[in-house]
């Protein structure tokens, strides 16, 4: 049985994005988890250091480097990035024995909202779409902006709310500052399908950065369309979420791409 392996650095020819496979003991085929780090589009890496328990469930696990706004590439670069990466990835998952019919895609904050992107874009719900892209199975939000609308679900009260004084705001967006319609051209709520693969979103009571009440709306929006999405509000919890027991939350909530694998710890 050969162990467990880390290939770094993984890309096109020339390509602006890149991405570290891990890949878990055992000949396959493999599961695969798309991982799509925060930082408001402005920072973050695709470092991560949480892979070892997905890889003792029997997952694959990818994780993307994306432009960031700090660079001088507002949005879209990142959610291009993120699907041009899994486009490739599906396009060679026979390399690394990748079962594509057992996708699931998760991220936090920016990446959660990167995340629902992709999603929707792997089942032809948004402009951001691919020729080829294969459909996700599973999709994790933690702590995600989900609706960009400044005047959505809780945004007024946030410390955050599209400042125009805030650097996320003045990269984010290509002129430099808040546009409504622009707002909602990068939103995933105004791309929402009946197609969109189970959802799980959640979310921070305390939240100050990024309001749970948009989240819950995504959410809620879904049910309506016949999705089987699911909203989870932590008590007491603020944006930074992440935890082992989250990362347990996940491995359930995955487990169904892999039934034979031991039941999450």
């Amino acid at each position: 049985m050969a162990a467990t392996l880390v290939i770094r650095d993984l890309s096109e020819s020339a390509a602006p994005w890149a991405l570290d496979i891990h890949l878990p003991e055992g000949d396959g085929p493999f599961p695969l988890l798309v991982w799509i780090h925060g930082g408001g589009w402005h920072s973050g890496t695709r470092d991560i250091d949480f892979a070892e328990p997905y890889l003792r469930s029997g997952f694959a696990l990818a994780s993307i480097g994306y432009r960031l706004t700090s660079g001088g590439s507002c949005f879209p670069a990142p959610i291009e990035d993120c699907v041009a990466a899994v486009a490739w990835l599906q396009q060679n998952a026979a390399r690394w024995n990748i079962d594509c019919a057992r996708l699931g895609v998760f991220g936090h904050s920016a990446g959660g909202h990167l995340a629902s992107l992709v999603a929707l874009a792997s089942v032809g719900a948004t402009p951001f779409t691919r020729p080829g892209l294969r459909p996700f199975s599973r999709v994790l939000v933690w702590s995600g902006p989900l609706n960009l609308a400044r005047e959505a679900g809780g945004w007024p009260r946030s410390t955050f709310a599209w400042n125009p004084d805030d650097a996320y705001c003045r990269t984010f967006f290509p002129g430099g500052a808040y546009d409504e319609e622009f707002a909602a051209w990068a939103s995933p709520s105004s791309y929402l399908s009946p197609a969109m693969p189970p959802t799980l979103v959640i979310h921070g009571r305390d939240d100050s950065l990024v309001p749970w009440e948009q989240a819950r709306d995504f959410a809620g929006n879904l049910r309506a369309l016949g999705v089987d999405a699911s909203f989870e509000l932590i008590p007491g919890a603020g944006h930074d979420i992440i935890s082992e027991e989250r990362h347990r939350q996940a491995r359930e909530f995955f487990s169904p791409l892999n039934p034979e694998a031991a039941p999450a710890a």
